[in-house]
This record gives structure tokens, sequence and C-alpha cells, in this order.
């Protein structure tokens, strides 16, 4: 495996993964399809961020939920590479309301699923 070659994950060996919030449709879809060394897409769409308390990484402040990691491997099942962690610490939105974003159709809409 190249150096760097999973970016932020591969570089540092411990990661954060956010679990993004309904009201982050907009954001999440800007932050997974803009990428680029040296560039910060989280600051370019605004959204707030906080310190991890395990790992050396910043969490989404208002994520439904957040996850610090640590790398366990990386696989390449294809184009893009399958990243394993090994969860360290846990974090859930104190607000019981925020819900989890989904991809709810076609053409990337996201949303958040209710029940009917």
């Amino acid at each position: 495996m190249k150096p760097f070659e999973t970016g932020p994950a591969q570089s540092c060996f411990k990661f954060g993964v956010p679990f993004p919030s309904e009201q982050m449709g907009r954001e999440t879809l800007h932050v997974g399809s803009h990428h680029g060394r040296g560039r910060d897409t989280i600051a370019e769409c605004g959204l707030a961020t906080q310190p991890a308390t395990v790992v050396r990484a910043l969490l989404i402040a208002d994520a439904m939920a957040n996850f610090e990691c640590e790398l366990v491997d990386v696989y390449r099942p294809g184009d893009c590479p399958l990243v394993i962690g090994k969860v360290l610490a846990a974090h859930e939105n104190a607000d019981a309301t925020v819900k989890r974003l989904y991809t709810v159709g076609p053409g990337h809409t996201m949303g958040g699923v209710r029940p009917a």
C-alpha cells in the first residue's frame, strides 16, 4: 500500500466517523463529492466541529453520532478502499429528536427515514 493511499485514515491510523443528522444532507453530499489535498470541505460547507475525546481527530458537532476509531486494516475490493477500524469511543447526540441521514432515492437523494 502506498503512503496516504486512503487519505486521512491511513496517514493518522486513528480517525473519526460521523453519522450525519438528517439536516446535514447538503453538507454531506458536498464533503463526499469534493476531494483534494489541502482542501477543508468541512469548513467549506460550514459544519461545526468538536475535538474527539480519545483520538486526535475532529468530530462533527451536530451529527447524530460520532465514532472514534483506530485503523485495523485497509482492503481494496475495487476502485475504492474499504477501511476497517476498531471503535474506541462512541458519542450519541444528546438531543433524541436528531435522526440519522440516509440515502433515500436515486441521484444521491438524502433525507431522514420516519415511520409512516
